[in-house]
């Protein structure tokens, strides 16, 4: 064996159980929505890693804020790290939505697991464009998830909350199975169904853990 087909054969020994393992994990870019604490008041918006989508979809609405620094008399600690994002619905019928790149694909077919620290604060005090009112968007929001080929699309509801009504964070299991490839989610605030009358709300998000692959037995059963 010459030493070009030696040195080659031990590097795909080496890497081999790399690239297999990253098929069973695919890892949030800053998962901790790490940053500078920022009230979203234009349309600037620096978090390292997360596109403010608003603007692809509402015209004229400002971006989430990062916190805590009492934004909005926001003053909940994150569940780790550092800071954390709001996202808010709004009583004229827009929401704030965010959207980041995978380190890795998503594959079709496969079935995915993931956890996030969802709550709502008590107090989210902001003015309102329909009533030009200064009021709490206290009402629970819910979290959807959405798969994407690009920065900001919603080509494929993948999860969907119940409202977040919880004012202490809690981990939420997200389960999802894509029907194509993706390299991107977008994580949107929305009403929950049934909703007639579009309402000022807001959920709070920390801490997205490593997209897992679920393994399922012959029978059906989750393999941990």
């Amino acid at each position: 064996m010459t030493n070009v087909k030696f040195f080659h054969l031990i590097w795909l020994l080496l890497t081999f159980p790399f690239l297999w393992g990253q098929a069973d994990t695919v890892r949030f870019r800053n998962p901790g929505f790490e940053g500078e604490a920022q009230r979203g008041s234009s349309r600037d918006f620096y978090l390292k890693d997360w596109n403010d989508c608003g603007n692809r979809y509402f015209r004229r609405e400002s971006p989430p804020d990062v916190h805590p620094n009492g934004i909005w008399q926001v003053t909940k600690p994150p569940a780790e790290g550092k800071t954390y994002v709001g996202l808010v619905t709004r009583d004229n019928g827009t929401y704030e939505i965010i959207s980041t790149k995978l380190k890795s694909r998503l594959l079709a077919g496969n079935e995915y697991e993931f956890e996030v620290y969802l709550a709502m604060s008590e107090y989210y005090i902001s003015r309102t464009h329909m009533s030009k009112l200064t009021v709490n968007y206290y009402y629970p929001a819910v979290l959807k998830v959405f798969g994407a080929t690009g920065k900001c699309k919603k080509e494929e509801l993948l999860f969907e909350t119940q409202p977040i009504d919880n004012t202490e964070w809690k981990k939420y299991k997200i389960r999802i199975k894509p029907s194509k490839d993706y390299k991107t989610l977008t994580f949107a605030a929305c009403f929950k169904r049934g909703t007639i009358m579009p309402y000022n709300g807001h959920l709070l998000m920390d801490g997205l853990s490593p997209i897992q692959k679920i393994t399922r037995s012959s029978d059906n059963q989750i393999i941990r």
